[in-house]
């Protein structure tokens, strides 16, 4: 997340920790199936207490959580359904299309999972703060596994209604580009026999299974293919540094140098000193990323020829209709930076062919990516280092300009739902759309459909939240999380309601 733009100084590239699945347990079973899941048109979850900035009251300190607990922080009620807002490349109210809705694509986007592994040396709860710093921790971070189950159950309700072709993710699906993290967002969504998001220490906050965020659990899993986006937290410490040797050694190592949770002490304070190293916190250089990641399930859009060329991930994903094609872009920066970059190399050699061939096809097309083209940078931010050939977001617009048959650009990162037109100075607009995080408030994923209405393209991009029926797990990550948001912990996350619907004429 772009909120770990921090630590400052912190040049620091220490450790990190993490572990995937756990041992076989036996009695466990997955939570019962879904009845429904509604969209946010329907209902959403919204916080019961106004955003009030708690400057002096940390949530990293469990003494003053339990205070906001009190204070009614963590409450949340049902609202009604959200009004989506209309968008047009010319600005005016959309035309009265004549036609009948033809279904063309349907699939959610699932964005900054950020699934960490709250344990690892390499963490920096100790520089948690307001602004910039809040990313360096999160009272729900360690129910990430739940969230992530919780989100899938949520996804294959709706599909059971609404069929969904596959899952995208946004990026940041590991928060510190450890091996584990990685292991156990796969093993959630694959539907892996159990998984345990627990390392180090086997630790059991409360006795008995299946009662507390390091016990061993059955995921559900999706039920339709899921597609990878890497993201600046997938291939940096802590989304911001470069993977140096000495980072990467420090990584399976014991020392705690910046805060970390020990959570033998229960919801302790944040812990600095020697821990319980674990080698499977290994961290993970593009390339093994890459290979982690195309080595689970069906390689997730990774076995595609000419994917991963240098750890990135470039490739095309086709939809069953053949109106409709995605293109995913590797907007990471592995020198450094929370930002994003795209290296005029990478457009003209990767990308170019990927788009013409579209236009030949005359294939509409959507582009995915963890940063938004306003996130792209030449590298040098904050942790990095300037790249050359690096575009800057004035170019990839006009650059995306010249082809028709683009109608969006998606994209994560910022964890707030925000929807604009581009316009680039020569060529035709189009849409950029980012999504909100699970990881921070709202955490709802997008569902993303595609009409085509008599002269026009009508996308719907509707939030919904996660479901926590039968699972007083992800009921916790959801009342920590709307703590940290109106605590002003979490950074605000509430720029857009993310309920929109896009007209975009078609290609003659």
């Amino acid at each position: 997340m772009k909120q770990l733009a921090l630590a400052a100084a912190v040049v620091v590239v220490l450790a990190a920790c993490g572990k995937p699945s756990g041992a076989t347990d036996a009695g466990l079973q997955k939570l019962p199936e879904l009845k429904a899941a509604p969209l946010g048109t329907e209902r959403v979850w919204a916080l019961d207490h106004p955003l009030v900035v708690e400057r002096d009251r940390p949530p990293s300190n469990p003494g003053q959580l339990a205070y906001l607990f009190d204070a009614g922080y963590g409450s949340v009620s049902a609202a009604p359904g959200l009004t989506p807002a209309v968008f047009t490349v010319d600005g005016g109210a959309p035309s009265s299309s004549g036609g009948t809705p033809v279904l063309l694509a349907r699939f959610v986007h699932l964005s900054d999972m950020q699934l960490a592994d709250d344990e690892s040396p390499s963490r920096l709860v100790g520089f948690d703060n307001l602004g910039d710093l809040s990313g360096a921790f999160r009272p729900q971070e360690a129910w990430g596994c739940q969230m992530l189950n919780a989100a899938a159950r949520s996804i294959n309700a709706l599909h059971r209604t609404r069929p969904i072709e596959f899952v995208v993710s946004g990026g940041d699906n590991a928060d510190n580009a450890q091996r584990n993290e990685v292991q156990w967002f796969d093993a959630v969504l694959d539907g892996a026999p159990q998984v345990e998001c627990d390392s180090g220490d086997d630790d059991d906050l409360r006795p008995g299974q299946g009662n507390d965020p390091k016990d061993p659990f059955v995921p559900e899993g999706l039920a339709m293919p899921w597609k990878w986006v890497t993201g600046n937290h997938d291939v940096l410490n802590q989304g911001v540094f470069q993977l140096t040797a000495d980072a990467r050694a420090s990584y399976v190592g014991n020392q705690a140098q910046f805060g970390t949770r020990r959570w033998a002490q229960g919801e302790a304070v944040p812990f600095t000193g020697t821990i319980t190293a674990d080698p499977r916190r290994e961290a993970l250089v593009r390339t093994a990323l890459m290979d982690e990641v195309a080595g689970s399930g069906d390689g997730h859009g990774l076995k595609a020829p000419g994917a991963t060329q240098d750890g990135k991930a470039f490739y095309p994903v086709e939809t069953a209709l053949g109106r409709v094609r995605l293109v995913v872009l590797d907007t990471s920066i592995a020198e450094g930076s929370a930002e994003g970059i795209l290296l005029r190399d990478d457009v003209e050699n990767r990308v170019r062919p990927m788009l013409e061939k579209a236009e030949r096809d005359g294939v509409y097309v959507i582009l995915v990516s963890h940063h938004s083209p306003q996130a792209l940078t030449d590298g040098s931010n904050f942790g990095g280092m300037a790249q050359p050939g690096a575009l800057t977001t004035t170019q990839w617009r006009d650059f995306l300009g010249q082809f028709p048959h683009v109608v969006l650009h998606l994209a994560g990162h910022s964890h707030e739902h925000h929807t604009r037109v581009a316009r680039p100075s020569t060529g035709h607009a189009f849409f950029e759309s980012e999504s909100a995080s699970i990881a921070d408030w709202p955490q709802q994923p997008r569902l993303v459909e595609i009409f085509e209405e008599g002269a026009f393209l009508h996308l719907k991009l509707t939030p919904f939240d996660y479901a926590e029926d039968d699972d007083p797990l992800a009921a916790e990550a959801r009342r920590r999380a709307a703590l940290d948001s109106s605590t002003g912990w979490a950074g605000g996350n509430l720029k857009e309601s993310g309920a929109v619907e896009l007209w975009f004429p078609k290609v003659p």
